[in-house]
């Protein structure tokens, strides 16, 4: 079991699921400057990560959620 968090990036109008230790993730410091981001987190259950994008995405026009391609949450 990991610790999940969801990125809801600006630039790109999507939501991303990632696990705390992916190099993206980086406790949310690098992305934020470089893709304008929101991090929303910790979650302990992967399936709370993905219940949270759904309602985000709800708010407003984002694809995903997605899973990060690089630490496959």
């Amino acid at each position: 079991m990991g610790v999940f968090w969801v990125q809801e990036s600006f630039t790109r109008s999507a939501l991303w699921i990632h696990v705390a230790g992916c190099p993206r993730f980086n406790e949310g410091h690098v992305s934020n400057i470089i893709h304008g981001a929101r991090w929303h987190g910790p979650f302990h259950d992967r399936d709370d990560a993905y219940e949270l994008a759904a309602y985000v995405k709800r708010q407003g026009a984002l694809s995903g959620p997605h899973s990060c391609p690089i630490c496959r949450p």
